[in-house]
C-alpha cells in the first residue's frame, strides 16, 4: 500500500543500479543518484487534458529498450518503478487506436481491453528475457472483493483479498508472471512478505516445492534478506 517505504526500499539494491520512473508515477524523485545508484524521472503527465496517450506509451517502450539493452550502461539491477500508473497510460493509449474503436468511432472495450493486457505482457516480458541479472517492478496493492457478484450484505462481500493494481484481466495473470513480494509496515519498520495467506493471496516466489515449504512469511524489506531466499 502507500506509505510503506517501497521506493525507500530500493536504496538497498545491488549496484550499479538503475531507477527509472514511469509515466504518471510522482514519488521517484524522493530518491536521489549517487555513485552506482542512477535515477530517471519521467516528465509529469497532466491527466486532466486530453492529449495523444499513444506518444507517451511508444516514448517509454523506447525508454525501456534503451535501458535493458544497455545502451544507458551496464547494471546489475533495473527498476520500474510506479507500474500501475503505466498501465493507464497504456490503456489510454489502446482505447485511441483506431484498430479499438467501434463503427462509431468510440473506444470499445471488448477490444482495448484485450490489446492493453498483451501490450503490458509483451512490455514486462521485455526485462523477464532480458540479460539484466535483477529487473524488478514496483506496483500499489489494491484491496478487491473476493466474490465481486456477491450480493450486498452477504458474508461472501465481506471477504476481500489484496492483489497488485492492475486492472482488469492483468490484475490475476500478473501473479503467474513473475515472483511477487508484499510490502508492509509494523512497529515503523518495513517488510516484504513473501508467502501468501488468507488475505495477502497476489504474491509469491517462483521457486521449487521443497524451497517453498522452508520459506518464512517475511523478511525484512532490505535486498540482501531477500536474496538469501532466492539464491536457494
Amino acid at each position: 500500500l502507500p506509505n510503506v517505504q517501497k521506493t525507500t526500499s530500493l536504496l538497498t539494491l545491488p549496484r550499479p543500479c538503475l531507477v527509472i520512473g514511469c509515466p504518471g508515477e510522482k514519488n521517484t524523485d524522493i530518491l536521489r543518484p549517487h555513485p552506482g545508484f542512477r535515477v530517471r524521472v519521467w516528465e509529469l503527465l497532466d491527466w486532466s487534458k486530453q492529449q495523444d496517450w499513444r506518444n507517451a506509451r511508444d516514448e517509454f517502450k523506447l525508454e525501456t529498450a534503451t535501458a535493458l539493452t544497455g545502451k544507458l550502461g551496464e547494471f546489475k539491477c533495473i527498476v520500474f518503478d510506479g507500474c500501475h500508473k503505466w498501465f493507464e497510460v497504456i490503456l489510454e493509449a489502446a482505447k485511441q487506436e483506431p484498430f479499438n474503436q467501434s463503427e462509431r468511432g468510440k473506444p470499445d472495450g471488448r477490444k482495448y481491453w484485450a490489446n492493453a493486457y498483451q501490450d503490458m505482457k509483451q512490455w514486462m516480458d521485455m526485462g523477464y528475457y532480458s540479460n539484466v541479472p535483477i529487473v524488478i517492478w514496483t506496483v500499489w496493492a489494491s484491496v478487491e472483493k473476493d466474490d465481486p457478484t456477491a450480493a450486498e450484505g452477504t458474508e461472501e462481500a465481506k471477504r476481500k483479498s489484496v492483489w497488485p493494481d492492475y486492472m482488469g484481466k492483468f490484475q490475476r495473470s500478473a501473479v503467474g508472471e513473475t515472483s511477487i513480494v508484499y510490502q508492509y509496515m509494523k512497529n515503523e519498520r518495513s517488510y516484504w512478505q513473501v508467502r501468501p495467506d488468507s488475505v495477502i493471496k497476489g504474491i509469491g516466489l517462483r521457486c521449487p516445492p521443497e524451497v517453498a515449504a522452508t520459506l518464512p512469511h517475511s523478511v525484512e524489506a532490505k535486498w540482501p534478506e531477500l536474496e538469501k531466499l532466492l539464491t536457494k
